[in-house]
């Protein structure tokens, strides 16, 4: 070989086929040496071969004499200002470790690489030049591309072609292709995105049993300033449900299958339910422990009858061995800047494994029921200690890592150990700040609250707020499991010191403590036994400068001290899935408090029940209804005025004054010439009911529209549901990163009111509605 540079001689003759002892003047061997011409030039490193015989000694020698193309050393790019030499090179596939000869098509096809990424950014009226330079090295060249990035274009219109079944409203909800808004929000083009588009459009049209569909996509035009994207569809026509067959199930009969099979013969096919059907047909499986049953994806089950538009379904079912649960694992690790996740350190990992361990639904031994698997992620999501995916996703594992299935290395083996793996959170937090509440106006505050002390799952909190209206020390221990048990304690000590707010004009101070035993019964069930303490002192709304006429102050203002000691019974029921922000599941809490020894006598009754259902992925309807009643039945003969019920404002009826709603007095001043003040009295009956669509478009942020009903009244026997008022709006849920704390804006507007009732256009407060 002559002429070799940067090639082994070895790669060349790798393809060179004659053999040594060849009759170089033979047709055959002349033959051969042309296709061995052929191959070497197929090598792609050379830009001219020729063969030539010499003398070598008593013979002669077969001389392919080469010239190489420069060697590739370096890409380099003059213009590019929206994307640096890593981004491009990654984005056409080149590291600088590959060995690349030079020659037109090859900086052609990086061009054409480049162009196209370009193309894919929104950049259509991008141009692209390439030159060669000579490097110092012997026979090394760098390819230099000339980029004019031109103007970025928004989308500014999307076309869909050939529709007539779908609209193109269910159409665009769908893609991930989206028009530019105005100048506020500008999307841009990206041609993977829209590759990918064809396909999504594809399964809308199979939801709606359309079989047949096919999306392409048109070239992309300069529009307005812009781009249009045009996608083309061949609908073709819908498709009925034929036969389901079974295959392959001996678990399950055909029957217990198909009972998960919403959609029957007959029926416009639907891609979206049947895979939903086939997925509940699976979880029978995986809550027996066949775990690793398999359904092939529903277009490789159906069978076409194109003439008359019908389709057979054929599950073909492959069970899988049962798997019964070895032993759970415990590992707490963190997560590092690259990603990679490492177990901790000795000592590193708070939480104690007993608080893990009460919150899982296995036993050893037992089938790994893989549905006690996303409760027991459920459960421990709800603790709120450890890291998650984000927005937890109902009848899936929500923990990160989390549960890790660890099959026996014998093959043969049907048990399985799980490896759970836990990342914990901050759980301990001090905050300070300020705010201003709709309700309780401006305040700064200071909380000190830690959810998992000392690794035991206790909470305890100490909150002190300073503010116009209300200033307040509040300390609380929540232990949910007593020693380890199913009894809880839920342990209060509060100071207030509130200002006649709203409707509320009268001032209050109190101090007290609460103590409440929960004794579990089952997952969904808590029964309560609880006892109060507390002294209160009511008084005119502190700085009237002038003196009231006493006649005039309703009794149940019980002005000056006093004491109220009561026991509270009740239970609570609970089946939501995420305490936090709840997609599914009933809360509801039922007490009765008897309140007597001290000052105070009387009954009280309340009831909340809470309704969450997911309509659709991320749309929730939230429903919440409460029922308030009091009666006194000794001293002094009502219920005071700090025990009532009162309705209006940010917690309960939207739009009204807080607390304004229900019976008024008016209290005189002394001096006739100074006039009077009304004053919201409560109730010893009080309904509200709240609706709500919540809408979540991130982890922060939440969309919330609402209708609220209720009223209160002075007496049991006055209640009146024709005195409901009613309000409805929209409102914006922002959970706070880092403080588990929840920001809530409403902005109602009120349907129904009485005659004295004042409304609000806007409440501002923390927490969500319920």
């Amino acid at each position: 070989m002559d002429g070799l540079i940067h090639v082994q001689e070895q790669e060349v003759l790798e393809v060179v086929e004659c053999q040594i002892g060849d009759d170089l003047t033979s047709p055959s061997t002349i033959w051969q040496i042309r296709d061995d011409m052929r191959a070497i030039w197929a090598l792609g490193y050379f830009k001219n071969i020729i063969s030539r015989d010499e003398r070598s000694g008593s013979g002669w020698a077969l001389v392919f004499e080469v010239v190489e193309k420069p060697l590739v050393t370096e890409l380099r790019y003059e213009g590019a200002k929206r994307y640096k030499r890593k981004k491009l090179n990654r984005e056409i596939e080149y590291t600088g470790r590959e060995r690349l000869f030079f020659d037109e098509a090859l900086a052609d096809l990086y061009r054409d690489k480049i162009l196209g990424y370009y193309t894919s950014q929104s950049f259509p009226n991008t141009n692209i030049t390439w030159r060669v330079e000579e490097l110092a090295a012997p026979d090394t060249v760098a390819i230099v591309y000339q980029i004019e990035e031109g103007t970025r274009l928004p989308v500014k219109k999307i076309v869909f072609e050939g529709n007539t079944a779908v609209r193109d409203k269910e159409l665009r909800k769908n893609i991930e292709t989206k028009q530019s808004w105005w100048f506020i929000i500008k999307r841009h083009y990206d041609d993977a995105v829209a590759e990918d588009d064809l396909k999504k459009i594809q399964y809308v049209y199979w939801d709606h049993g359309y079989l047949d569909a096919q999306a392409s996509k048109e070239e992309v035009e300069e529009f307005k300033k812009g781009l249009k994207v045009t996608f083309r569809i061949e609908e073709g026509e819908p498709y009925t449900i034929g036969k389901i067959i079974l295959q392959g199930n001996t678990v399950f009969s055909d029957e217990e299958l198909l009972s998960t099979i919403t959609q029957k013969p007959g029926d416009i096919f639907s891609f979206r339910q049947m895979t939903l059907d086939e997925i509940e047909m699976i979880d029978l499986y995986r809550g027996q422990g066949f775990l690793d049953t398999r359904i092939p994806p529903v277009q490789e089950q159906w069978v076409k009858d194109e003439v008359n538009h019908i389709v057979d379904i054929h599950l073909r079912i492959a069970e899988s061995p049962r798997k019964y649960l070895g032993k759970i694992s415990l590992e707490g690790v963190v997560t590092l800047d690259d990603g990679s996740v490492i177990p901790t350190e000795e000592g590193e990992f708070k939480t104690k494994d007993f608080v893990i361990l009460r919150e899982i639904e296995l036993k050893e031994g037992e089938p790994l029921d893989w549905t006690k698997v996303v409760e027991s992620d459920r459960n421990l999501v709800n603790l709120n200690f450890f890291k998650t995916t984000g927005i937890p996703i109902p009848g899936r594992t929500n923990l990160v890592p989390g549960f890790i299935r660890q099959p026996q290395q014998d093959p043969g083996s049907n048990i399985e150990n799980l490896l759970l793996r836990l990342e914990e959170i901050q759980t301990g937090m001090f905050t300070f700040g300020g705010g201003i509440s709709t309700t309780y106006g401006p305040s700064v505050f200071a909380t000190l609250t830690e959810r998992n002390m000392f690794g035991y799952g206790v909470r305890g909190s100490i909150t002190g707020e300073y503010g116009r209206y209300r200033n307040r020390v509040a300390l609380s221990f929540f232990e949910p499991h007593l020693f380890n048990s199913d009894y809880s304690l839920d342990w209060d000590i509060y100071y207030i010191d509130q200002q006649g707010f709203g409707r509320r004009r009268f001032d209050e101070e109190r101090i007290g403590t609460s103590v409440t035993f929960g004794k579990e019964l089952n997952d969904e069930l808590t029964l309560l036994l609880g006892l109060k303490g507390e002294n209160t002192d009511l008084s005119p709304e502190s700085g009237s400068r002038y003196d009231l006429d006493p006649n005039t102050i309703p009794d149940v203002f019980n002005l000056g001290s006093n004491v109220t000691t009561s026991i509270l019974f009740g239970g609570v029921y609970d089946t939501r899935d995420f305490k936090l922000n709840p997609t599914t599941g009933i809360y509801s809490r039922t007490t009765v408090e008897v309140a007597g020894l001290t000052d105070n006598e009387f009954v009280k009754f309340q009831a909340e029940g809470n309704l969450y259902k997911e309509i659709v992925r991320k749309l929730v309807l939230a429903f919440s209804t409460e029922l308030d009643l009091a009666d006194a039945y000794g001293d002094p003969g009502y219920v005071p005025l700090q025990e009532r019920f009162f309705t209006g404002g940010a917690r309960t009826i939207r739009g009204f004054e807080e607390g304004g709603i229900g019976d008024q007095a008016r209290v005189f001043y002394k001096d006739p010439t100074l006039g009077a003040f009304r004053t919201s009295l409560g109730g010893e009956a009080a309904f509200v009911e709240n609706t709500e669509l919540r809408y979540s478009f991130t982890e922060m942020f939440q969309g919330v529209l609402f209708l609220d009903m209720g009223s209160n009244w002075p007496e049991i026997s006055d209640i009146d549901p024709s005195e409901f008022r009613f309000s409805t709006g929209a409102g914006l849920r922002v959970r706070i990163p880092g403080l588990n704390a929840v920001l809530s804006v409403d902005f109602p507007v009120v349907l129904r009111k009485e005659s004295g009732d004042e409304t609000e256009f806007f409440h501002f407060s923390f927490g969500q509605s319920f």
